[in-house]
């Protein structure tokens, strides 16, 4: 099982004083399946994730306040 995240980027300056008074909740709430005959396991799965964003006055707009993402995963491993 292999994962690889990668960012690169810049930042100039810090957070104006705006954006640390923004408050952010998240959750996520997921299903998967797991199947192993033999040398080899399938799985599938689902997952959402909500998140909602108290912002000040100056910030409204720039982020919407409730958000939902859902993912689909479909895989198989083999072991050697």
């Amino acid at each position: 099982q292999a994962s690889l995240d990668l960012f690169y980027g810049y930042v100039i300056g810090g957070a104006s004083p705006e954006c640390e008074e923004l408050q952010k909740f998240s959750g996520t709430w997921g299903l998967s399946f797991n199947w192993n005959p033999g040398l080899l396991t399938l799985y599938a799965g689902v997952e959402q994730i909500y998140l909602h964003y108290k912002m000040p006055k100056s910030l409204v707009g720039v982020f919407p306040e409730n958000s939902f993402l859902s993912e689909v995963k479909a895989g198989v491993k083999f072991e050697l």
